[in-house]
């Protein structure tokens, strides 16, 4: 008889193997090519980091939990399980708050030199790793028993992993698009007495846009992440209350992974420099052939 759940943990694997190669993938390109190497870059691969950093958790995680269940929930090392265990579930999520806040600073004190060098970056990526290891800290200092994942475990991982990411995120995206578009309303009048109409369509036009684009990655990057961590958290603890069958949770951590891909290529696709410098060597490629 075909067994489910080692199904769900060989597919958990696969895609988070995945995962791992495309995110190692676009880590090595920023990286390896010196005009992308920039401190914009800076925060992307900070994402890129906590990515590998809950791939590889998770993988032996999930692998230990099906293949070697009682030494995983019976060691001395549970405390230290757990503690991982919610580092490497906040990790993705606060990375995301790390670039949403410099990219707040970044366009709305855009007159202050100090949030466009790379002090300022590395003050912000500093902040979410110490910010991770001290919040998680209850699952290090909490009495016993250690080695059960108890409800309000469960609770503050779901909090720190949907409600405080989202929370802060929707409300600097919001403050960034009200500052963009007041910004746009303050520029308009003096671009009426001084430029031609053609030339005045043409900035709005391309205002527009950028608002549009702003509202759009804020809508997708929201939806991506509500969309797929919410699910297995929620299970999560839901669990400790009904016994959730094998089906439900595992496509709760599949849809997770699925979302983190996606997230993955979002990178890809909106670095336009590397799209273009892969763009080109691809068409070099093409053209000595």
């Amino acid at each position: 008889m075909v067994d489910i759940s080692y199904i769900f943990i060989i597919i958990e694997d696969i895609l988070l193997a995945i995962a791992l190669l495309l995110t190692l993938t676009f880590s090595a390109l920023i990286l390896l090519i010196p005009h992308l190497r920039h401190r914009n870059n800076m925060i992307i691969i900070n994402i890129c980091c906590s990515i590998i950093g809950s791939c590889i958790f998770f993988f032996i995680y999930f692998t230990m939990s099906y293949f070697d269940p009682q030494h995983l929930f019976t060691s001395q090392l549970c405390i230290l399980l757990f503690y991982a265990y919610n580092i490497a579930s906040i990790g993705v999520p606060f990375a995301f708050v790390t670039f949403t806040v410099h990219r707040y600073f970044y366009i709305v004190y855009h007159t202050k030199g100090f949030f466009k060098t790379k002090r300022w970056v590395v003050i912000c990526i500093a902040g979410q790793w110490i910010s991770e290891f001290v919040i998680s800290l209850p699952f290090v200092l909490r009495q016993g028993p250690y080695c059960s994942n108890l409800l309000w475990m469960r609770t503050y991982t779901c909090i720190l992993v949907i409600v405080v990411p989202s929370m802060i995120t929707i409300v600097l995206n919001a403050l960034i698009f009200l500052h963009v578009r007041s910004s746009t309303r303050r520029v308009q009048p003096h671009t009426m007495s001084t430029t031609t109409n053609g030339v005045m369509m043409n900035q709005k036009t391309r205002v527009g846009r950028r608002e549009i684009a702003l509202l759009r990655h804020m809508i997708f990057i929201f939806s991506i992440f509500l969309i797929g961590w919410s699910p297995i958290y929620l299970v999560n603890v839901i669990n400790q209350f009904i016994t959730v069958s094998t089906i439900p949770n595992g496509s709760s951590i599949l849809l997770c992974e699925v979302a983190l891909i996606s997230l993955i290529i979002n990178l890809f696709m909106c670095n336009h420099q590397l799209r273009q410098y892969l763009s080109n060597k691809i068409r070099l490629c093409f053209i000595h052939e």
